[in-house]
C-alpha cells in the first residue's frame, strides 16, 4: 500500500525554493533577487523559478536534458501559472497512475526548459506488462491551454470583466487553436484559416457566432509544440483501457523529441486494479442511484444553426453524448420536441431522433428528465375562457404524444420526470399543481427548481427537488422522509476553472450531504452569442466544454466532475463490500467491513485531500476482498 499511497504524495519543495531564492550562488550581476522584489509579484516568481532552475540545470538528475519535469496532481487546486514553480510539483521523470479497467485514469506534469526549442513532439509508447500490453491509443496526451478569462476566473461564475486573469482550462492537443496576447491580455480563436477576436467588451457585438458549422477544430493527437525557457509548459494524460485489459502493473515511456534528436524520456507506470466500479449510489441508501444529470443547449437552436442538416445535428450530439458517457455524465436533461420553430413533422423526428442517439451512445435509458411539457404561460395564468379554444385539450394531446415517443425509444418501463417551470416562485408553484396532478395520473413524476419553501406549499408533488447554491443535509433528510429525492445546481454553476473545486462540489461533498445527484447549470450555453466569449451579463460563460466542428473539447473542470463521481463510484463499491463482510459470519471479515464504514463515515470531504481519499478507500476495497475471499493478502494485489 506504500507505493499507491507514494503515487499521490505531494512532496514539498518550499525549503528547496527558499535555498535557491537565497543563494548568492544563483544570482548573477544587475539583477535583483527574489528577495528584494515584491512578495508573491510576477516578477519574483520569475526570479524565484530562474534561480531554482539554474541550481537543477547543473544537478546529477537533470544535468544533461533539455527541461525538468514536475509532476503534479492532475487535478490540483493550484493554477501551475507558466511562470511560476509549482507549490505541488514533484521533481522526477516518472508518472504514476491507478486506476480500474472501467474508469478513466489521469496524470499531468509540467515542462521547465532549459533553453528554447521548437517543433517539438512527444511519442507515446505502448504500456507493457508481465504477460499482456495495453496499446499506445490507449493514452491520451494533451496541453493544457491557459487564456485569460474574467477576474473572478478559477473561482467564481460570477464575472467581473474589468480585470482579466490568466488561467488554466483548456484541453488541447494543438495549443494554436487559441492564439494569446498577454501584453494585452486578448484571445484569438482559430475559426478555420482566420482568426477571430474573442475578448471583445459587451458593448462590442460581433454578432451570433454558429459554434455548429463554424471550423473551429483541435487536431486528432499531440501536434508539435514550443518550448521556451520562460514559460512552463503543462500537459494532461487520460488513459482509456480496451475491454479485457488484465489487472497488474504496466510500464511504458513519453519520449520527447524534435528533428529526430531526443530531448528526455518520461516514464509511465501504470497499476490496474483487480475490481470494476458500480454505477455510483447514494451514501443515505446504498439502494439508490446517486443521479448526474446537467442542462442542454436547446436541440432546436443547434438545429436551425445547422441549416435543418440532420447528419451534421447527429455527428454533433453523438459526439456529444459519448463525451458524456466517458464523463459520468449520465442523465442530460432532454429538450422537448420544439413546435413553435419548426413544422410538426420535422420536430417530430428531431425529438424522436436525439431519443434514439442518446440510448445508442450508451446513456441510461431506466430514467429520462425532461422531453414533455408539464406546464404552461397561457394554463397557469389565464383563466380557461381567456385561453385560445382547445387549448388545454391540445397540451395534454402533445404531452400524451411526446410521453409516447419517448417510451416506444426507451421502453415501457422507463421513469420519465417532467420539468416544472424554473425557480418558480410560490404563486407561480401553486398554478402549475393542478397539471403535475395529471401529469402523475399518466404515470410521470415532477423534478422542479426548489427551496425549502416548497416543502409547505407543493413537496408532496414534486418528486425530485433540485436545490441551488450550499447544501444542505437537513433539507435532504425532510425530502427523504417524504419518500422524494433531492439533488444541486449552482454549487457552483459551470464555469469556475479549479477542477478540484468542481471534483469536490459535485462528488463526495455532495454525497456525503445525503443528496441524490447533481442536476447542474449548463453543459454548454451560447450566451450572448458566443459561447468563447467569456461575460455573459454579469455571469461567466456557463459551460463544461467548448464547441469545435467534430464534438466539444474538454476542459480541467469537466475532467474534475468525472473524478467526482468516480469518488463516489469507489465510495459505492467500499460500501457494497463492507455490508457484504459484515453480513459474513466471520469475525474478521465483519471487523474489515465495520472498518471500512467507519473510515468513510468519519471522512470530511469539505477538506480533506481527495487524491489521498481516493488511495484510502482503494487500500479498504482490496482488505475487504482480502477478507471475503478469506486470505490474508489477495493474490491479485
Amino acid at each position: 500500500m506504500k507505493q499507491l499511497l507514494t503515487v499521490w504524495a505531494l512532496a514539498g519543495t518550499l525549503c528547496l525554493l527558499q535555498a535557491c531564492a537565497a543563494s548568492p550562488d544563483s544570482r548573477t550581476d544587475g539583477q535583483n533577487s527574489a528577495e528584494t522584489l515584491p512578495k508573491n509579484s510576477p516578477e519574483q516568481r520569475r526570479e524565484t523559478r530562474k534561480a531554482f532552475l539554474r541550481e537543477l540545470k547543473n544537478s546529477r538528475e537533470w544535468k544533461n536534458r533539455a527541461f525538468v519535469c514536475a509532476v503534479v496532481p492532475p487535478l490540483s487546486s493550484c493554477r501551475h501559472l507558466p511562470d511560476e514553480l509549482p507549490p505541488d510539483g514533484r521533481y522526477e521523470d516518472r508518472l504514476s497512475i491507478v486506476m480500474t479497467p472501467n474508469e478513466i485514469g489521469h496524470a499531468a506534469f509540467l515542462l521547465l526548459p532549459f533553453r528554447r526549442e521548437s517543433g517539438v513532439n512527444i511519442s507515446v509508447s505502448p504500456l507493457r506488462g508481465k504477460s499482456t500490453s495495453i496499446p499506445a491509443s490507449a493514452l491520451d496526451l494533451r496541453i493544457v491551454k491557459y487564456w485569460y478569462q474574467d477576474g473572478t476566473a478559477w473561482c467564481s461564475y460570477f464575472a467581473d470583466p474589468l480585470q482579466q486573469e490568466l488561467v488554466p482550462e483548456l484541453l488541447l492537443h494543438d495549443e494554436n487553436l487559441i492564439r494569446v496576447d498577454h501584453e494585452r491580455k486578448y484571445n484569438y480563436l482559430r475559426v478555420g484559416d482566420s482568426w477571430q477576436w474573442i475578448s471583445y467588451p459587451e458593448g462590442i457585438r460581433y454578432g451570433w457566432f454558429n459554434y455548429v458549422k463554424a471550423p473551429v477544430r483541435d487536431a486528432g493527437k499531440l501536434a508539435a509544440f514550443s518550448l521556451d525557457p520562460e514559460e512552463n509548459k503543462k500537459f494532461f494524460l487520460t488513459v482509456r483501457l480496451p475491454d479485457g485489459t488484465l489487472p497488474g502493473n504496466y510500464e511504458g515511456t513519453l519520449k520527447i523529441h524534435r528533428a529526430g534528436r531526443e530531448l528526455g524520456i518520461l516514464k509511465v507506470a501504470l497499476r490496474v486494479l483487480p475490481f470494476e466500479l458500480p454505477d455510483p449510489r447514494t451514501w443515505y441508501d446504498i439502494g439508490k442511484k446517486f443521479y448526474t444529470s446537467i442542462y442542454m443547449p436547446p436541440l432546436c437552436e443547434e438545429f436551425r444553426m445547422a441549416d435543418g442538416d440532420f447528419k451534421l445535428v447527429e455527428k454533433r450530439r453523438k459526439a456529444m453524448y459519448r463525451n458524456m458517457r466517458d464523463h459520468n455524465l449520465l442523465y442530460p436533461l432532454v429538450n422537448r420536441r420544439n413546435r413553435g420553430d419548426l413544422p410538426d413533422a420535422e420536430a417530430e423526428k428531431l425529438f424522436r431522433k436525439n431519443l434514439e442517439w442518446m440510448r445508442d451512445c450508451g446513456l441510461p435509458a431506466d430514467t429520462v428528465f425532461g422531453g414533455v411539457g408539464n406546464c404552461d404561460w397561457y394554463l397557469v395564468f389565464r383563466k380557461p375562457e381567456e385561453r385560445p379554444a382547445g387549448y388545454e385539450e391540445n397540451f395534454f394531446r402533445d404531452v400524451d404524444r411526446d410521453l409516447a415517443t419517448i417510451r416506444s425509444v426507451m421502453g415501457k418501463e422507463t421513469e420519465v420526470y417532467s420539468i416544472g417551470w424554473d425557480e418558480p416562485g410560490m404563486k407561480l408553484l401553486v398554478g402549475q399543481r393542478p397539471f403535475w396532478r395529471k401529469l402523475h395520473d399518466r404515470g410521470m413524476k415532477i423534478l422542479s427548481t426548489a427551496k425549502d419553501r416548497h416543502l409547505q406549499y407543493g413537496a408532496y408533488n414534486e418528486d425530485f427537488a433540485n436545490y441551488a447554491g450550499t447544501l444542505s443535509p437537513e433539507s435532504a433528510r425532510i425530502w427523504h422522509a417524504m419518500g422524494n429525492r433531492i439533488t444541486n445546481y449552482a454549487n457552483p454553476h459551470t464555469g469556475p476553472e479549479n477542477p478540484d473545486y468542481i471534483r469536490r462540489s459535485h462528488g463526495m461533498a455532495l454525497y456525503k450531504a445525503d443528496y441524490d445527484g447533481s442536476c447542474n447549470y449548463h453543459f454548454l450555453e451560447n450566451g450572448a452569442g458566443n459561447v468563447w466569449r467569456d461575460t455573459n451579463s454579469g455571469f461567466r460563460t456557463f459551460a463544461f466544454v467548448y464547441p469545435a466542428a467534430d464534438g466539444v473539447l474538454d476542459t480541467l473542470h469537466y475532467e474534475g466532475f468525472r473524478a467526482g463521481i468516480d469518488d463516489i463510484r469507489y465510495a459505492t463499491k467500499l460500501r457494497l463490500l463492507a455490508e457484504e463482510a459484515i453480513a459474513r459470519k466471520n469475525t474478521d471479515a465483519y471487523y474489515a467491513g465495520k472498518k471500512a464504514l467507519r473510515f468513510l463515515a468519519l471522512a470530511q470531504a469539505d477538506r480533506v485531500n481527495l487524491d489521498t481519499l481516493r488511495m484510502e478507500m482503494i487500500e479498504h476495497i482490496l482488505k475487504l476482498r482480502d477478507a471475503l475471499s478469506g486470505t490474508s493478502r489477495n493474490k491479485e494485489r
